[in-house]
């Protein structure tokens, strides 16, 4: 068990001796950045990170930001009280909200029974304008009180915090450095980086049963 940038890098350096810092054939930095990117697909793949969001819900409001470390959402779970969770919701599309009522956007009750999304989860707030992504609840509630809804699923560590973020020198080995050589690679030897990306699906597959059973022996929270 390593920390994610410092262990993939030291094996990525192992596989290419001398290629990789100050005037050298690849820039560390740039590496740095890899090594994000594959840290985030190999999660994303093998289902490594349980994600939680709890949401106050607010009086007349139809829809609400999700947390940008989503991958997807399995579950919405209401509590009247904020603490109870003992009503989940249904997943609906935008169309079928208009099926079910073509004034969905002003309907109010105590409760929702739906939520949608107007996005894929993982739309990140950048500052430039775009709207991160957003759960829309039907109906939505007139007063709100204490209630509060609770999405879990599956998420990516925050990208600035990959550098703290631990994983089994295994994964690493399997997943992290062939994602890494197959960017690196990707320009002077397609069949190489190629050949490189099949590892890193080959090893994701190979050890998402490890991870993916953290969900599945928890029904109730997954």
């Amino acid at each position: 068990m390593s920390k994610v940038l410092a262990g993939v890098m030291e094996k990525v350096k192992a596989a290419l001796p001398d290629q990789i810092g100050t005037n050298s054939r690849f820039d560390e930095g740039t590496v740095n950045n890899m090594i994000v990117a594959a840290d985030r697909a190999t999660r994303d793949l093998c289902e490594v990170h349980y994600a939680e969001q709890i949401i106050n819900l607010a009086d007349d409001t139809v829809s609400y930001d999700v947390a940008q470390t989503f991958i997807s959402v399995n579950k919405v779970e209401f509590a009247l009280d904020g603490t109870n969770y003992n009503w989940i919701l249904k997943s609906k599309s935008v169309p079928d909200l208009d099926y079910l009522s073509w004034t969905w956007r002003t309907d109010r009750s105590t409760r929702p029974d739906f939520y949608s999304f107007l996005s894929a989860v993982g739309v990140q707030d950048n500052g430039d304008g775009v709207v991160p992504s957003q759960i829309l609840l039907y109906p939505a509630l007139g007063t709100a009180g204490s209630a509060t809804i609770r999405l879990t699923g599956v998420g990516v560590a925050p990208v600035g915090a990959v550098a703290m973020v631990d994983m089994t020198e295994d994964v690493q080995t399997s997943c992290h450095v062939p994602y890494v050589m197959s960017l690196l690679f990707a320009v002077e030897s397609p069949e190489r980086a190629m050949a490189y990306w099949q590892k890193f699906i080959d090893g994701c597959e190979r050890h998402r049963a490890r991870f993916i059973s953290q969900y599945k022996d928890n029904p109730g929270r997954s």
